[in-house]
């Protein structure tokens, strides 16, 4: 028996083929299987009727990674129905032509598709090493694909509950996986693409129906001709991103002043404790019991910025990697507004605290929300990087900055 761990990186491989075929499919078929690294699965034997072969199967191709057809003059004339439904599902599909490509029709669906052609007994081998190459390429990618395209057929087939949608860091991985598509690896089907999409309406739902607090922030700080087009552009419509930046500048800077008041505490009881009568026992042990409070109210408030520090460092991966990836004008604008909040306040504080800098005297987080908002760009059309549409690969690799610096920090902390 295969071990757990172990199951899980084996690729799911659908094999289909000729009844024909059947000596040469099991031979390969075999060799996959004790390759270790494959779980190869096939059509039934038993006989079922057409309408419950054909269920059965597409859950098969569904649930593979990738697809394998051996070519024959009789299976390029039978297998046609696999063959559609492994190109809806958008499927890796690697023909495998086990006699000359001249005897066989190429079914139209495996048209430029690149191919393995078996020969003889003597080349058996270093075929079946050219099938395997070309099963493993981006198998990451393929495994992705195959596990979202399950989430989101599940959460079809249910009604489309908004409880078995993504969430969160969920929703950026998801969109993170269909910008890094490699090349020649199959597109996202259009059920992926709706699944994540919808998940991303539902989590901004969700966060615009919490309790929120009304932030008004300067003149100055919205963009010419945005309060001309949207009179109510002043309150921001993301009411609840505004509500949380406000309450962390807040909370960090609170923190603060509490460690600069509880030092200067320190410094006084240190110096009253120097200047006081040696002879003067209860006031030798005050001052003993100030300098543990001391220590204790600096624990505290070092816990407290720690805290903060991290919950801005979430909220700049998020915003960045929405203005990287997200095509919804609404919640891009909201997001555009929101990274200059962090990018002009409490990011640039973050570098006080963070143990490492920059040449410049910047913390890593600091310099890389920097280089993004120059990628970004603030002039009379602060839109222009949304109206250029997707993809937006300038910002999405200072957003993997971005998130890479708070993850440096986070590991710090």
């Amino acid at each position: 028996m295969v071990p757990a761990a172990a199951e899980a990186l084996r690729l799911n491989i659908y094999v289909s083929f000729s009844g024909s075929d059947l000596p040469f499919a099991e031979k390969v078929i075999v060799a996959l299987r004790t390759d270790g690294k494959f779980k190869v699965t096939i059509d039934p034997d038993s006989m079922i009727d057409e309408e419950n072969w054909k269920a059965f199967v597409y859950d098969l191709i569904s649930d593979a990674d990738a697809v394998v057809f051996i070519l024959s003059p009789e299976s390029a004339g039978t297998c046609t129905w696999e063959v559609e439904c492994a190109h809806r599902l958008s499927k890796r599909i690697v023909p495998v032509l086990c006699r000359p490509p001249v005897e066989i029709a190429m079914p139209k669906r495996l048209t430029g598709l690149k191919y393995v052609q078996f020969g003889g007994e003597q080349s058996f081998a270093r075929d079946l090493s050219s099938l395997t190459v070309l099963l493993n390429k981006n198998i990451g990618w393929l495994r992705e694909h195959t596990r979202l395209f399950t989430l989101a057929r599940k959460w079809h087939e249910a009604g489309q509950p908004d409880q078995l949608l993504l969430t969160g860091e969920e929703i950026f991985a998801a969109k993170m996986w269909t910008l890094d598509r490699p090349e020649y690896a199959p597109k996202p089907t259009d059920l992926h693409l709706k699944y994540i999409s919808t998940s991303e309406a539902a989590d901004t739902r969700r966060q615009n129906a919490a309790p929120t607090m009304q932030v008004e922030f300067p003149t100055s700080q919205v963009p010419k001709g945005v309060e001309e087009q949207n009179p109510g552009s002043k309150r921001w419509p993301n009411r609840v991103y505004m509500a949380v930046a406000s309450v962390l500048i807040i909370t960090g800077l609170v923190a603060g002043w509490q460690t600069a008041d509880a030092r200067r505490q320190a410094a006084d009881a240190r110096k009253q404790a120097a200047e006081a009568d040696q002879k003067a026992l209860t006031q030798h042990q005050a001052a003993q019991q100030s300098a543990a409070a001391l220590a204790a109210q600096d624990k505290r408030a070092e816990d407290g910025l720690n805290k903060v520090n991290a919950s801005l460092c979430r909220e700049a991966r998020r915003v960045t990697s929405v203005l990287g990836t997200s095509s919804d004008d609404y919640i891009w604008d909201s997001n555009y507004y929101l990274f200059w909040t962090l990018h002009e306040g409490p990011m640039m504080a973050l570098g006080q605290f963070e143990r490492t800098s920059s040449a410049q005297g910047r913390s890593a987080v600091a310099e890389a929300m920097i280089e993004f908002g120059e990628a970004l760009g603030k002039g009379d059309d602060p839109k222009q990087a949304r109206k250029s549409g997707l993809p937006r690969p300038r910002l999405l690799a200072r957003a993997r900055n971005v998130a890479d610096a708070c993850a440096k920090y986070a590991d710090a902390n």
